[in-house]
């Protein structure tokens, strides 16, 4: 028997600007409530990076917010590194964790607005773009199967524009139980149960990510603030952006000395392949000028304030 669940997006924006609000466009018919916070979440060893968008995020949100006939936005502050050390007794040490604690303070507002167990949790990055067709799916499936509780993505995730692109995964939905808990930022913990991560009943294929789509040094950034040696071996990997060892990458972090090409281009990884938009009919319409997005300009208009 189908039991309609409740469909709570929980976004994480910061300089988002350019994508933000077609993004809410493309999932507003389809989910309860979208409960925003803006904020950088970036620690550094010891410090910790707090600061608002420096683009036109903000003015965005609020733009949408006009157009929000059913009250479906929820706009909320971020969690500050001191907030973090009153209600887990320490400083996150990376991005994941400080990211995962700011999660904890959207699902405790997604409770007060009614969410219940075996509701559906909606992991929304603000660069992330499921056909509304495929949302509808997994909505349909997670209401007629109690049984499942934990949604996998299969993604195409963009490098370069949209020219190139590599294969990637990661869980997007989770069937809210009591006592749930984020521990970093897409693991999802309940009582007895375990990590909701690892327990995957549901693959959804076809969502079309734009994280690395962006000018290199925005990607720079983004790669250094999870502070994990791994994951600047694997962005070596894909980019070759810099000629030195990731280790080198990793703990010299903001002074490694921006990049200064138009592209990727320094020898393409052959884990990056060439995109053919007929392959996926299913392309969103939202995106069907991304091609026009200018990244590079966008990064010389804020340099000062992104710290290339």
């Amino acid at each position: 028997m189908e039991v309609q669940v409740k469909v709570f997006a929980l976004c994480q924006v910061f300089n988002e600007g350019l994508l933000i609000r077609r993004n809410l466009q493309n999932v507003y018919a389809y989910v309860d409530h979208i409960i925003i916070t803006e904020g950088k979440l970036t620690p550094f060893g010891n410090d910790v990076i707090h600061e608002t968008s420096t683009d036109n995020t903000l003015k965005e949100i609020v733009e949408f917010a006009k157009t929000d006939p059913e009250n479906k936005l929820v706009f909320m502050s971020a969690i500050t590194i001191d907030e973090c050390q009153q209600e887990y007794g320490k400083a996150p040490s990376n991005r994941e964790e400080f990211e995962g604690h700011n999660k904890n303070r959207m699902l405790a507002t997604a409770l007060e607005l009614g969410m219940e167990e075996g509701d559906l949790i909606y992991i929304m990055d603000v660069d992330e773009f499921i056909p509304p067709i495929k949302l509808c799916e997994t909505i349909t499936a997670f209401s007629c199967m109690p049984r499942l509780v934990t949604g996998m993505v299969k993604e195409y995730q963009f490098a370069y524009g949209l020219k190139y692109w590599f294969p990637s995964s990661h869980p997007r939905f989770f069937r809210y139980m009591s006592g749930a808990r984020f521990t970093t930022t897409n693991h999802l913990v309940v009582p007895e149960i375990g990590d909701l991560s690892r327990k995957t009943n549901y693959t959804i294929d076809g969502m079309f990510h734009l994280c690395w789509s962006k000018h290199p040094n925005m990607i720079r950034e983004k790669v250094l603030s999870f502070n994990r040696p791994s994951f600047t071996q694997w962005f070596n990997d894909v980019y070759l952006v810099w000629p030195r060892s990731p280790e080198t990458a990793y703990h010299q972090n903001y002074h490694i000395p921006p990049y200064h090409g138009t592209g990727f281009c320094e020898g393409m990884s052959e884990r990056l392949r060439y995109w053919d938009r007929d392959m996926s009919p299913e392309f969103p319409e939202m995106l069907q000028d991304i091609d026009n997005i200018n990244w590079l300009e966008y990064v010389k208009e804020h340099e000062k304030e992104l710290r290339i």
